[in-house]
């Protein structure tokens, strides 16, 4: 996984169907070991059957996808993540849950849509430790019930497909390898 943070692409969603054929000449001539999508291209998900071809691709040649959040769309910003001072609301609409919001569900319906039935070796990252999706994964995993076409338990996608990553921020309660840091536990 280390090898996808030297040369990964971004692929551009906007090309629609052409977005495969961008993401299998990186991975074939350019060397690429790794590709970042956006969580969403205007109003269309990457779960859209538009990009199809793109995780075809990315799972044939066992490419990893990084889900990169976007700024949640105006109209959820308006209802969600406004009315206090615009600072805040920014920070509302990015990295205290906007972002969470929008890439934790991406993944999840990449899982209901059968994306992973049809591309078993299909291998999404999600950063900021899940993207709130570890901690939604019991009820999550309640879909299994209702999404009676999925081959296995959504749990089971979750675990076995989707990788977690942590925070950039984070880095120094990490780099000391501590529960005690990163928790904040021990003495006072």
């Amino acid at each position: 996984m280390a090898a996808a943070v030297r040369r990964r692409i971004h692929l551009p969603q906007l090309l629609g169907d052409a977005v495969g054929n961008a993401g299998e000449r990186c991975a074939t001539r350019l060397g690429h070991v790794g590709a970042m999508v956006h969580g969403r291209t205007g109003t269309r998900t990457p779960d859209d059957p538009a990009h199809e071809d793109l995780f075809a691709i990315a799972a044939r040649w066992r490419q990893p996808l990084f889900i990169q959040p976007r700024i949640p769309s105006h109209e959820l910003r308006d209802v969600a993540h406004r009315g206090l001072d615009p600072p805040v609301d920014l920070g509302l609409a990015t990295f205290c849950g906007g972002w969470h919001l929008e890439a934790g569900p991406v993944a999840l319906r990449l899982i209901l849509r059968g994306t992973f039935d049809r591309h078993p070796d299909l291998q999404p990252v999600l950063g900021h430790w899940g993207e709130m999706l570890l901690s939604w994964m019991d009820r999550a995993d309640s879909l299994s019930g209702n999404a009676k076409h999925l081959e296995r338990r959504v749990s089971d996608y979750i675990t076995t497909n989707i990788h977690i990553t942590s925070d950039p921020s984070d880095r120094s309660k990490i780099a000391s390898g501590t529960a005690e840091t990163l928790f904040r536990l021990g003495p006072a």
